[in-house]
């Protein structure tokens, strides 16, 4: 069955809850509903999940996004560690969570969280989507890009301030051809010399560590110019000496020619 209840202002009781105030009638209990697959409580003002809310509760999809002021408890994780394989947990504010217990999870969202680095809890799982949208994270560490990239076939990337002179990650999903970015037209990162904004899988001309401009760089931008001004003064040079061009196709290219009678 699917229950969904998203935009409306509801909490989630517990059994702690009801024991205690029998005013409940601004929450809702989820535990031991052995019909209940999906749960979409997406936009709710959750304030709390109780750490055994869906215990009793077969629950395979959790929506919970756009609920910022949510505080999850570790243990509501432990109680859908048998059933949970997609769960929503965009714009939640969450950094804390410990996702080990989830061992059936496929889908993960956790979007719009203003995360600076992946939680390594993420690693242990054999996720087939991962949206990381709208967060703050700079870089993917090389290790865990190898370790994700053995699963995940769908992967969310854009609205991230990624640095691009620190891509190798990147290079590493682009290499496994089971792994599609979804959204590669609109992912951007940042260079880090200049704080322009840049397609992410575009070329980008790096600084040094030294924090300076590698040598070639400069090559590459004076070369055209060097070029064209050694064309001029050939052009210009010649158009003094209109003989001059004669003479040196003769002596380099005349060859004497013996004529026998």
């Amino acid at each position: 069955a699917t229950v969904d209840l998203s935009y409306n202002k509801v909490g989630i009781c517990s059994t702690e809850d009801r024991s205690a105030d029998a005013n409940y009638s601004d929450c809702a209990m989820w535990g031991n509903i052995s019909s209940l697959r999906h749960l979409h409580l997406l936009n709710c003002n959750l304030q709390k999940v109780p750490p055994w809310a869906f215990e009793g509760t077969p629950i395979t999809h959790l929506e919970l996004t756009n609920n910022p002021g949510i505080h999850i408890e570790q243990n509501m994780l432990q109680s859908l560690s048998r059933t949970l394989q997609h769960l929503s947990l965009g714009n939640t504010a969450i950094s804390h969570l410990d996702f080990t217990p989830c061992t059936h999870l496929k889908s993960l969202d956790i979007s719009r969280n203003s995360l600076t680095h992946l939680p390594d809890s993420i690693l242990s799982l054999s996720l087939k989507l991962l949206d990381l949208r709208d967060n703050n994270l700079t870089t993917i560490l090389p290790d865990q890009a190898k370790v994700l990239g053995h699963s995940i076939q769908t992967l969310f990337l854009g609205g991230n301030p990624f640095n691009c002179c620190e891509l190798d990650w990147l290079d590493i999903f682009q290499e496994k051809v089971t792994m599609n970015i979804e959204d590669r037209t609109e992912a951007t990162c940042l260079l880090s010399n200049t704080g322009r904004r840049e397609w992410l899988f575009g070329s980008h001309m790096c600084i040094d560590k030294n924090g300076e401009e590698p040598s070639w760089t400069y090559i590459l931008l004076f070369l055209p110019v060097c070029l064209s001004l050694l064309g001029i003064c050939i052009v210009f040079y010649l158009s003094f000496r209109p003989r001059l061009l004669p003479m040196v196709i003769k002596k380099r290219y005349w060859r004497a020619t013996t004529f026998e009678h």
